[in-house]
């Protein structure tokens, strides 16, 4: 991206995008330090512009569900990342343990 500044001379702007995946019905931030964007509805996607690089936590949060990945963003970069709760099921019946997503 290009822009203008009052001189008229013109400087590249760097960005990364965090693209996520995430359950329907959740909230999803992005944080770094400071830093705290937030998707603006539960829809279970969003692309998170990051003007600044740094260690970005991208949590999902649904009640008492969470779930969560830490990523090094670098500028000029594009991240993609899905979340999905995961619950271990028991089946009494068969004694049989089985890894869930939902």
């Amino acid at each position: 991206m290009l822009i203008s500044n009052n001189t008229g001379s013109k400087k590249a702007i760097a960005y990364a995008y965090i693209m996520v995946t995430y359950p329907e019905g959740s909230t999803c931030t992005a944080e770094c330090g400071t830093i705290t964007l937030a998707a603006p509805d539960t829809s279970g996607s969003v692309v998170f512009t990051i003007k600044k690089p740094g260690e970005y936590t991208v949590t999902c949060t649904d009640g008492a569900d969470t779930e969560y990945q830490v990523v090094n963003v670098e500028l000029n970069h594009d991240y993609v990342i899905e979340l999905a709760y995961v619950y271990w099921l028991y089946n009494l019946a068969r004694g049989i343990n089985r890894l869930g997503t939902m």
